[in-house]
């Protein structure tokens, strides 16, 4: 019985070991992605008053308040694939 305990046990620290190594992996790898983001960014333009009303809106929600925060008013346009914890963008939003 102590033989079966130790096997679950030690099963239980691998795979603990190898999802902690997997999501560092994966914040290391969303770290780069934003930083690559961050340097291709082009400014586009101002949130115009009815879009802030909108967000203002939004914001209210608890759910948005706990994962989103609108730094300030103006509009970047993405160039290139972006993922970030599972969301990605198909098509670039700059024209060619």
């Amino acid at each position: 019985m102590n033989t079966l305990y130790i096997i679950f046990v030690s099963i239980g620290l691998l795979y603990s070991l190898y999802s902690a190594i997997i999501y560092n992996k994966r914040r290391l790898e969303d770290k780069k992605t934003t930083k690559e983001a961050l340097a291709t960014l082009v400014y586009h333009r101002e949130l115009t008053e009815e879009e802030r009303s909108l967000l203002d809106e939004l914001r209210k929600e608890e759910e948005f308040k706990k994962t989103h925060k609108r730094i300030d008013d103006k509009v970047y346009l993405i160039k290139g694939a972006y993922k970030r914890h599972g969301i990605e963008t198909r098509y670039n939003t700059m024209k060619s």
